[in-house]
């Protein structure tokens, strides 16, 4: 499936044009990273967004922290804070606009995220503590997303059944919070991601020029979604000159 938003909006106003910049959507077991070594193996162009070091997060978490804190303490005194997980959500947000902001011009790479802006909004908006629900914290979301929606030029959004993810995430080494959960709670978390990840991506995509691709990876070898998403890329550059 692909959708795509408004008008193209990618090249700068001095007629440059920055890297594309591409993320890898998804829950867990969808994928995701057998798909970045596909699309890394065709084409040397690509680059994936390192994450910054803890120092260089720190920043932007604490004034994000110090501007929700009183509305924390008003009205949600009580409830739980952030996760650290959640709280280096909101810091890559905003750090990782920054990296993109600084591209320099007439730059050829792909900038590609595994489990970027889009995965992170969405843990934050879908999976967060009470006061995400606060008009403050809605606030810096909309702002976020509408940030993002002028950076990001295709969303790759991987998808399979909640079984069928549930059994990939329990066969697999690397470890997940659901992995030793029990069928029920396991797959209603898994939902969860889904359908935050599902409600970012259709928000991003009803304002802005961003294509989305969208894969079962039970239907589709990562060979031929590396292969669509390359063909997406190079029509997509054409498109905006």
């Amino acid at each position: 499936m692909a959708m795509r938003g408004n008008p193209p909006a990618g090249v700068r106003m001095n007629g440059s044009r920055r890297p594309s910049v591409l993320e890898i959507a998804g829950p867990a077991g969808a994928g995701k990273s057998t798909l970045v070594r596909a699309l890394l193996a065709r084409d040397r162009r690509m680059q994936v967004v390192q994450l910054p070091h803890r120092v260089q997060l720190a920043p932007f978490y604490a004034r994000r922290a110090a501007e929700l804190l009183p509305t924390y303490l008003l009205h949600y005194r009580g409830t739980r804070w952030f996760t650290r997980q959640e709280a280096k959500a909101m810091a890559l947000v905003e750090a990782w606009q920054r990296r993109v902001e600084a591209s320099p011009s007439h730059d050829d790479r792909i900038w590609l995220f595994d489990q970027g802006p889009v995965f992170r909004l969405a843990v934050m908006s879908g999976l967060g503590p009470p006061i995400v629900r606060s008009r403050v914290f809605t606030d810096l979301l909309k702002g976020w997303a509408r940030s993002w929606s002028d950076r990001l030029d295709l969303v790759v959004w991987l998808s399979a059944p909640d079984d069928v993810l549930l059994h990939r995430i329990r066969t697999r080494p690397q470890n997940h919070a659901v992995k030793g959960w029990l069928d029920d709670p396991a797959l209603r978390r898994i939902g969860q991601y889904g359908s935050a990840i599902q409600r970012v991506i259709e928000e991003l995509a009803s304002s802005s020029s961003i294509l989305v691709l969208k894969f079962d990876t039970g239907s589709w070898s990562p060979e031929s979604i590396a292969d669509g998403v390359l063909s997406a890329l190079r029509e997509d550059r054409k498109l905006r000159g």
